[in-house]
Formats: structure tokens, sequence, C-alpha cells
């Protein structure tokens, strides 16, 4: 049984991999196809799990030379195990919930922006000013100062990072508050730089 289990094993996990690898290696999965998979796999297993069980213990009964039938013919957990195996290793979308869930973290403003941290500037300011300008005019469109641009570099919009990094708010806060990220405030919204932390 487990040498069975260990081969229909490798057997998922290497169709995960293709799909992953072929169908679902530009976008990921969206998560109700990757539910109807799952759900379709987990039948697909009971059928299979089930011949392989029924198989074993015949090929046991003819060397016994008496018949032996199992308790449960259909192997339910077995099945379920490997359902649940193909969904953890689908590339499949995160869910919408973590991108914008509320902040638990309390904000004290004063904190993370002052007047004396958007004046200075960082050491690694070896950005072209030519190639800069079309950038710093988009932020600028989009509502962001030019001090904040010039201290965050390369600036983006806390909503817009949650939806690219897939960070929470209050994480967010909290890697500002360490230093991992750099933030401030530009007219009561919150501006970060642009690399994961």
């Amino acid at each position: 049984m487990i040498l069975d289990w260990l081969v229909y094993g490798l057997i998922i996990w290497a169709l995960a991999i293709i799909l992953n690898k072929t169908a679902f290696r530009d976008k990921p999965a969206p998560r109700s196809i990757a539910w109807v998979l799952t759900i379709i796999l987990f039948f697909v297993n009971v059928v299979a799990l089930s011949i392989l069980k029924f198989l074993r213990y015949q090929l046991i009964s003819e060397n016994l030379g008496a018949k032996i039938t199992p308790n449960a013919p259909l192997d339910m957990g077995g099945a379920f195990v490997f359902a649940y195996l193909f969904f953890t290793l689908l590339n499949k979308k995160a869910k919408a919930k973590e991108a914008i869930a509320a902040p638990t973290v309390p904000i004290n403003k004063k904190e993370i922006s002052t007047g004396g941290i958007l004046n200075k500037q960082s050491d690694d300011d070896q950005t072209n000013p030519i190639i800069k300008k079309p950038f710093e005019n988009r932020f600028l469109e989009e509502g962001c100062s030019q001090e904040a641009i010039d201290y965050l570099k390369n600036p983006i919009h806390i909503y817009s990072y949650m939806q690219k990094y897939k960070k929470t708010e209050a994480k967010i806060l909290e890697a500002i508050k360490k230093g991992k990220l750099r933030g401030c405030y530009v007219n009561e919204a919150l501006w970060v730089e642009n690399k994961k932390f």
C-alpha cells in the first residue's frame, strides 16, 4: 500500500508540475478552475486507488490460496490526500481578501513621515535625470509630490503596492516602522518605495 501511494503521489506531483509549466505558466489558474480540477481529480483518485486496492487484494489472495477482500473497497482517504496535494501544488491565484484586508496596526503619521525625512537625499541616488523625468511626471499627475519622489526614488501608491506584492496594509506599515521599506504621506495618501520586502 505504501509503495502504491508513493508511486501515485509522484504521478499527482508530476501532473501538477506539468500543468504549472504548460497551462498555468504565464498566468496562474483562477481559484474556481483549481477547485474544479481538484474535484475532478478526487473522483479519478477514488477510481484509481480503489482499482489498485482491488488488484493488491486479489494478488495477495492468489498467493495465500484464500479469498481476502478489503473492508472498505473505496479508498476515500487516499483520494482526499492526493486531491489536497494536487491543489496545494497547483499554481493558482492568491485569495483576494489578503490583498485588501483592513489595517490592524495603529498608525502614527508623524512616525513614518517627517519634514526632515522628505528633504534627505539618499546615498544610492544614481538615476539618470533625463530618464527619470517621464516617470516623475506620471507620479506627480497621480498625486505624489516631488519631495516624495526624491525620497522614495520609485514611488508607488499603497493600494497599488498591496495588489502588486500581495501584502496587507498592516504588513506594509510594520515594514515601514522597522525600516525595511520607505514610505511617506502626501495629502493623506501613503506612498511607498516600489520594492519587495
